[in-house]
């Protein structure tokens, strides 16, 4: 009776691992109407059948020469659950940073002829306004990206105009070097940048 228990309660953790396994594979995939959804069903159902032979595989190979504990019915339940929804887990979180970092392009500014050179910010910038008397409260993110435009080489102090994803920012000369070109993303035909410690000595 206790391995039939046994059988019963691995079957059922397969089933229930299926469950959660089949949610983590199945989160990013494509929503296309009826032949997509078709394909979501068939794939939770096949992920359900392969947990539930698999459990139940793993179960025999485990206790085939005596009756386990209940101790070791959890641990080898445990090991088995981890088998299967360690993979399917990095699998959705691989896919959740590559859906953060599309995203993340998408939302990108795009360079133009009043702004054709692509920085990042390596840490948050204060950003200034166009009245130097009025304090700005308004920040650049790290690793956000914004292109450069216009620079005021004569002002005091000399500053850079921005266009980020929230719009167009000014830069103090002293915040320059918190950025990094990134010359893949200039406007087509634009020379690249040098560096971003003397943007008034930059080619244009």
């Amino acid at each position: 009776m206790k391995r039939i228990g046994s059988a019963i309660f691995m079957a059922g953790a397969g089933l229930l691992v299926g469950v959660f396994s089949s949610a983590a594979l199945l989160a990013f995939a494509p929503q296309c109407g009826y032949d997509c959804e078709s394909n979501r069903v068939g794939f939770f159902v096949l992920t359900e059948i392969s947990c539930f032979a698999l459990f139940l595989l793993i179960g025999y190979l485990a206790f085939r020469k005596s009756a386990p504990t209940i101790r070791q019915l959890l641990t080898v339940c445990g090991v088995a659950s981890l088998v299967v929804l360690v993979p399917s887990w990095a699998n959705y979180v691989w896919n959740l940073q590559s859906r953060y970092r599309q995203l993340e392009a998408e939302q990108s500014p795009k360079p133009s002829v009043d702004f054709a050179h692509m920085v990042i910010a390596t840490r948050a910038v204060p950003t200034a306004t166009v009245d130097s008397s009025v304090e700005s409260r308004q920040k650049i993110a790290p690793w956000a990206r914004c292109l450069v435009g216009t620079v005021d080489c004569m002002g005091k102090p000399r500053r850079a105009q921005m266009l980020c994803k929230g719009g167009v920012e000014y830069v103090d000369e002293e915040h320059w070097n918190a950025f990094t070109p990134i010359p893949t993303e200039n406007l087509a035909g634009i020379s690249p940048l040098p560096s971003m410690k003397d943007l008034c000595t930059a080619p244009p």
